[in-house]
């Protein structure tokens, strides 16, 4: 097996009856015991040494030795010796199916996922059907996608509700003061805007002589012993500023309600 960052390759550096392919075999040699043994999950996705081409600028041995050590080195936590190495075999063989996959672990393991696929697609292309580097492919690919943007969109869809319930909020902030509701929400120009021309606008309304005699009618409707006269008529301008008034309440209070959209 190729050296991957598990228990046996560890046990393998420290004298133990190694994994097959984690020590130099030739061609007629008997596996041990120790490969015929049943793999757990880590062995299973440790990739398998492939066959090297007559004549090529690495031997074997020295491709295996320098992919074991790749292996431990990235178990252990030191990303860069484990690059070094498998940079090393590349180097001499860059159509090394095995150098590539450990490639990908080595940028998963650094949280490269693109990088990671990119070097597992890699081994694929050269061995195609290789079962190791395309289970890691399918893995290193659902966490690219979480991490682009899957768990923003899970915490999107749990905020909704939130999110309702504080456009609730805002819209009756604005109807008790409009413009109040935008503030809470950020829209601050917005809110500023709303809020001094209702304010503005009722002030002038208050500043008006319509307004006074208003408030006498109003009195003597409900006190009709203090009457005196008839209503008086109420002037155009002071049905402007209460149309403007109203138009900026219910604006702010529907605005806040949909959430500034």
């Amino acid at each position: 097996m190729v050296p991957a960052p598990n228990d046996d390759a560890t046990r393998a550096e420290d004298g133990s009856p190694p994994l097959s392919g984690a020590a130099p075999v030739s061609s007629g040699q008997t596996p041990s015991p120790a490969a015929s043994r049943p793999q757990d999950s880590s062995e299973a996705d440790a990739p398998s040494f492939s066959p090297i081409e007559p004549g090529a600028a690495m031997s074997r041995v020295a491709v295996e030795q320098k992919l074991t050590a790749a292996g431990i080195n990235l178990r252990r936590g030191r990303a860069e010796e484990a690059r070094q190495g498998v940079n090393e075999v590349l180097t001499a063989l860059p159509r090394y199916a095995p150098a590539h996959e450990i490639l990908g672990d080595i940028e998963a393991y650094l949280g490269k996922y693109t990088e990671a696929c990119s070097a597992y697609r890699t081994a694929l292309k050269i061995e195609p059907g290789r079962p190791t580097a395309e289970l890691k492919l399918g893995r290193t690919a659902l966490r690219a996608t979480e991490a682009a943007g899957g768990f923003q969109t899970l915490q999107e869809t749990s905020s909704a509700p939130l999110a309702r319930t504080g456009n609730s909020i805002a819209a009756f902030a604005s109807a008790v003061l409009p413009g109040l509701g935008q503030i809470m929400q950020g829209a601050y120009i917005k809110g500023a805007v709303l809020m001094g021309v209702y304010c503005l606008v009722n002030l002038l309304i208050l500043m008006l002589p319509d307004t006074k005699n208003i408030l006498q009618d109003v009195s003597s409707m409900l006190a009709p012993k203090h009457a005196a006269g008839g209503a008086t008529p109420i002037g155009g301008l002071f049905w402007f500023l209460a149309f403007v008034s109203t138009v900026d309440w219910l604006f702010a209070v529907i605005d806040a309600g949909r959430g500034n959209d």
